[in-house]
């Protein structure tokens, strides 16, 4: 409630999880990171578990356009 809480003030969270539930719930844009690196951004209706999975294993992710829906 705190992370919602602050969101909801306008402020920026970056939460660092690999909880799958909880990142689809709570957040506007998922970023997933491989070595450090980031293969993958998605909008909060493009944050499935699938593409979210597909991203952490493979660094498969749909197009920008698309993701950011």
């Amino acid at each position: 409630s705190l992370i919602k809480s602050l969101a909801d003030q306008g402020l920026a969270v970056l939460l660092i999880s690999s909880e799958l539930e909880e990142v689809i719930e709570g957040a506007d844009r998922v970023f997933v990171l491989r070595d450090g690196i980031s293969v993958a951004e998605f909008g909060r209706a493009a944050a499935t578990e699938d593409a979210l999975m597909g991203a952490m294993a493979h660094g498969n992710a749909p197009a920008v356009e698309e993701a950011l829906a």
